[in-house]
């Protein structure tokens, strides 16, 4: 875990500055795929000043499926956390705010059909694509480990699928069967451009804070593309395929902490 030194802006709107002169940052990734599914990372995630940089492309291109069918995954995060001090006991609100600019592309081509198995307790064909940004926070209270429920915000989300189910449950020789044909109105699709993305903690009632205890601020933004042309017990017919590009990290694009104010 680095350790960064950053200044951050005193809030506008009557918020209250607390001093905050270091954040404790780590960085992670992880990766996944079956069949012919590849990922590609062209950034590696890593925290530049007071930015969050990553970007990666995933592909579950067009194959014979395998028994588990082809897909990718990637996900990527920054962890911050910073002490807090308050100088009054009582009510207070945290705000952490991110200045995103992203770019994204997804795209799904289906199976032509599926043939499902009502024989089988679970049967489907799914091509899919996931991508997101989003972030979480929470503050704990170091004297007893108690802590604020997750709040989360997120500047881009899209999830785009075709899907082809059936479930089929048995009371003794008599069986039956529900299915589920479901598609997304769009299928392929792409974003671009600058967002605020913010996360409010709202230390009230129970949760009011005390100022003789010491805090912690925990803070995490995650970037998320997973795709997949998936088969469970079901023959597809035709070949699918999906991909998905997530960029936080060239041609001006990242993830910038603007500032974490407290009222």
């Amino acid at each position: 875990m680095g350790v960064i030194a950053i200044m951050l802006v005193a809030p506008l709107g009557g918020a209250t500055l607390i001093p905050i002169k270091k954040i404790g940052v780590s960085v992670s990734y992880s990766v996944g795929s079956a069949g012919c599914g590849k990922v590609k990372q062209f950034v590696s995630p890593h925290w530049s000043g007071s930015a969050f940089l990553t970007g990666s492309k995933v592909n579950a291109p067009k194959c014979k499926p395998g028994p588990s069918g082809d897909n990718a995954n990637w996900d990527a995060y920054v962890n911050l956390n910073t002490p807090l001090k308050f100088k009054t006991s009582g009510s207070h609100t945290i705000t952490v705010s991110w200045a995103v600019t992203e770019a994204a592309t997804w795209s799904v081509t289906p199976f032509s059909g599926c043939v499902l198995k009502n024989t089988m307790a679970y049967s489907w064909c799914e091509a899919y694509t996931d991508v997101f940004v989003t972030g979480y926070a929470y503050l704990q209270d170091n004297s007893n480990y108690s802590y604020f429920y997750f709040v989360s915000g997120t500047s881009m989300s899209n999830y785009s699928t075709v899907e082809n189910f059936s479930h089929t449950t048995c009371t003794g020789s008599s069986c039956s069967t529900s299915y589920s044909n479901f598609s997304s109105p769009t299928l392929s699709g792409s974003v671009s451009g600058s967002f605020f993305q913010n996360e409010t903690l709202s230390a009230t009632g129970t949760y009011a804070v005390n100022k003789n205890d010491s805090y912690t601020l925990y803070v995490t933004l995650l970037v998320i593309a997973d795709v997949g042309a998936q088969l469970m017990d079901a023959t597809a017919l035709g070949l699918g395929q999906a991909s998905a590009t997530v960029n936080l990290g060239t041609l001006g694009n990242g993830a910038t902490l603007a500032g974490i104010n407290v009222t």
